[in-house]
């Protein structure tokens, strides 16, 4: 079965956060993390756009949020150091810069529920450009 452009990128920064970081990195799970497993990534596909770029060729904008998740009073801190981390190894990965062009975090945003335990999640939205085959979202345009 074939993979879009956009699947290639995600199994990239995935592979890339489990080396990079060394903690728990998941793909689109729904379920909380367990206290004992933070902090944690969870790793998940947004909204992205094609256009026409001509030729046969279309612009693929791929997004994706890269989720943190931290507990403890300094959760916060503990998230945004992790978000420097995976930013820094995203944007030095060779493999990674092959697959598209132009990668950005392009939010974040932060929030938080106290119970027994602070829990507190940092979602950094990222894009990053590839060119596409019109007929083919699996294939990269050169």
């Amino acid at each position: 079965m074939a993979e879009s452009v956009i699947e290639r990128i995600l199994a990239r920064v995935k592979v890339i956060l489990e080396l990079e970081l060394a903690i728990i990195v998941e793909r689109g799970r729904e379920d909380p993390f367990d206290l004992e497993d933070l902090p944690a990534i969870n790793l998940r596909r947004a909204s992205s756009t094609h256009e026409a770029f001509g030729g046969g060729t279309d612009r693929v904008l791929a997004s994706w949020s890269i989720e943190i998740n931290a507990a403890g009073p300094d959760w916060e801190t503990t998230a945004d150091m992790l978000h420097v981390q995976a930013h820094a190894a995203l944007s030095n990965d060779a493999a990674l810069a092959a697959l598209g062009a132009g990668l950005r975090c392009t939010a974040t945003d932060c929030r938080s529920e106290s119970s027994e335990q602070i829990v507190g999640q940092l979602a950094a939205s990222y894009q990053m450009q590839v060119l596409s085959h019109t007929g083919d979202l699996g294939r990269r345009a050169r």
